[in-house]
């Protein structure tokens, strides 16, 4: 990552300045963002971001971009480690259309991977009962949500597996010491 601009400017100067007063010098990945972070992010950012995030719906909005914008939020909003899953779930089915959420409640599902892939499903025209699967992208094969559900379940286990380790990889990046 490279910082430019003003940004670097007060980044040379900071860097300067500490050396000049002897403190320990800051060379951890952690330490630069909170000292970026303290001169160039407002003190209300994370109370309207969290706001921003209770008020985000569905509407006329696809599942993907829903889901998408949900799970930025979700990291941004540092939630994973911070709020419940219950209370995360609760807040992304909040958010769903009338229809999806009463859909939820009446599967009873208890997992937000869950949660993300009904609401996907449910988005996909039906094909026809039977096992129709379509290539939309290379090596991602996409079922009918009328598919025989073992059959519907591998693509959707993997696409779950990516969203979870893609998560995780996030959080590991805003935390890590380096």
């Amino acid at each position: 990552m490279k910082i430019t601009g003003q940004a670097s400017q007060y980044w040379t100067n900071l860097v300067n300045m500490l050396a000049a007063r002897d403190p320990e010098p800051i060379n951890t990945w952690r330490r630069m963002k909170d000292e970026l972070k303290e001169k160039y992010v407002p003190p209300s950012f994370s109370a309207r971001l969290m706001d921003k995030w209770h008020r985000y719906t569905q509407g006329n909005k696809s599942a993907q971009e829903y889901v998408e914008k949900f799970d930025d939020f979700l990291i941004r909003c540092n939630a994973i480690n911070t709020d419940g899953k219950a209370q995360i779930l609760s807040r992304f089915r909040a958010g769903l259309r009338d229809d999806f959420r009463i859909e939820h409640l009446a599967r009873k599902i208890t997992e937000l991977e869950k949660a993300y892939a009904l609401v996907q499903d449910l988005m996909r025209p039906s094909l026809t009962p039977s096992l129709k699967v379509t290539h939309k992208q290379p090596d991602l094969l996409q079922v009918s949500t009328l598919a025989v559900s073992k059959a519907r379940l591998l693509p959707i286990e993997w696409i779950l597996k990516v969203r979870v380790l893609r998560t995780k990889a996030m959080v590991l990046m805003r935390s890590s010491p380096n």
